[in-house]
């Protein structure tokens, strides 16, 4: 598992620098924002299921179904409900995000 992205301190004084003198009329001050800046990618993970026996055998043979339907993606699961997938070429799994505070239509 590997992550790849910014600190969101340097997200901060990027935006800072390029903010100076724009004005983002068009943003919706009642809406939150965020700025995705990092990736967390795998060529392998693992799932473990729990729960009731029957929950358990049947959301793992439906996520392990699914997987299989998607190209290059290999999974292989056990009775106690460990699903691996696998795969040649990392898939992301994750985002790392950062909420933008903006102060009369500039981010701060």
């Amino acid at each position: 598992m590997r992550r790849t992205g910014l600190l969101p301190g340097l997200i901060n004084r990027e935006m800072i620098r390029r903010a100076k003198g724009a004005h983002w009329e068009s943003v919706d001050m009642t809406r939150p924002h965020y700025v995705a800046h990092a990736v967390w990618d795998a060529k392998s993970l693992e799932i473990k299921v729990e729960g009731e026996a029957k929950t358990v055998s049947e959301l793992s043979a439906s996520l392990t179904k699914l997987a299989k339907g998607t190209a290059g993606i290999t999974a292989k699961r056990n009775s106690s409900g460990l699903i691996k997938y696998e795969r040649d070429e990392p898939i992301v799994f994750g985002l790392q995000v950062t909420a933008v505070r903006l102060d009369d239509g500039v981010p701060c």
